[in-house]
């Protein structure tokens, strides 16, 4: 989440972290989450399931709920894209 939301405010997450989710060397425990969320990015995600999944409060819409979460899921996918493009270029996503 903190990569795609620094990647979509600054263009780039510049921070040195220890590895990267998406790494092939990685354990199936240590990219779990990342598989996770990609198959959370690839499925559909609508109205209904912010209503029946997302507890809100009182006061927030469900539409509202549906665009903010629309966004993240847009610069989580953009994060995958980057991640994918340069894998296969053999390049790092930041430091």
């Amino acid at each position: 989440m903190r990569r795609s939301g620094l990647l979509h405010a600054n263009g780039a997450d510049r921070t040195p972290y220890e590895a990267a989710p998406w790494e092939d060397h990685l354990s199936l425990r240590r990219g779990e989450d990342w598989r996770a969320l990609r198959r959370w990015l690839l499925g559909s995600y609508g109205l209904t399931d912010v209503i029946t999944d997302t507890p809100l409060p009182p006061d927030v819409a469900p539409t509202a709920a549906l665009e903010l979460i629309e966004r993240g899921r847009g610069e989580l996918a953009r994060l995958f894209e980057l991640a994918a493009a340069r894998r296969f270029s053999g390049e790092t996503v930041g430091p």
